[in-house]
C-alpha cells in the first residue's frame, strides 16, 4: 500500500496526500468524488464568517459548513460522504437540528439492508437524492419508504466547492 497516493484528471494533479487526506479533505470536487462515494448538492452561499460558511441548498434548506472556499453569493456544491448523515424520523412540526448539526428534511425512498449496515435512500424538496449508510442497529426505527425523516450531520463533515 501506498502512504501517498497522486490523483490525476487530464494529465493533472489534482491531488498528492496520504489516503485519509484524500477521503476526508478532498482538494477539489473532482477528488472528492473520484475517491469514494459522495453526495452533491447544489446551492449557494448565503454567508461566510467565523462560525463557519451557510448555503442556501436549491431544496430550499440552509446548511452549515465549517469551512470552504466560497464567496457570498457564489453557487456552490456541497460533498456529504453517506456514512456521515444519521436518518431519524420526521414528526410533525419537527425539522430542528440537534444543537450544532445540520437538518434536512427528506422523504425515505429506500432502505437496503446489507447484513452490519443499512443503506438509505430519501428524496430532497427538489428531487435530489440523498444516500445514508448506518448501522443496522441505530436503523431499526426507521419508517417505511414513503414517509418523511430528517437527515442530520456535523458541519465539520460538509464539504463545500465553488462552481
Amino acid at each position: 500500500m501506498s502512504d501517498r497516493i497522486a490523483v490525476f484528471s487530464q494529465g493533472r494533479v489534482q491531488q498528492l496526500a496520504d489516503p485519509r487526506t484524500l477521503y476526508e479533505q478532498p482538494a477539489n470536487l473532482f477528488v472528492a468524488s473520484f475517491i469514494g462515494e459522495n453526495n452533491r448538492m447544489e446551492g449557494i452561499c448565503a454567508g461566510c464568517g467565523s462560525e463557519g460558511i451557510s448555503v442556501r441548498l436549491s431544496c430550499g434548506d440552509v446548511i452549515r459548513a465549517a469551512t470552504g472556499a466560497v464567496t457570498v453569493g457564489q453557487s456552490c456544491t456541497v460533498s456529504l460522504r453517506p456514512e456521515r448523515i444519521a436518518a431519524r424520523a420526521r414528526q410533525p412540526g419537527d425539522g430542528s437540528a440537534a444543537a450544532g448539526s445540520n437538518a434536512i428534511a427528506a422523504t425515505l425512498a429506500e432502505t437496503i439492508y446489507l447484513g452490519d449496515h443499512v443503506r438509505l435512500r430519501m428524496k430532497l424538496a427538489d428531487q435530489t437524492e440523498l444516500m445514508a449508510t448506518m448501522p443496522v442497529g441505530t436503523a431499526a426505527e426507521l419508517p417505511q419508504p414513503g414517509q418523511p425523516v430528517i437527515a442530520e450531520w456535523s458541519p465539520e463533515f460538509t464539504l463545500v466547492f465553488g462552481s
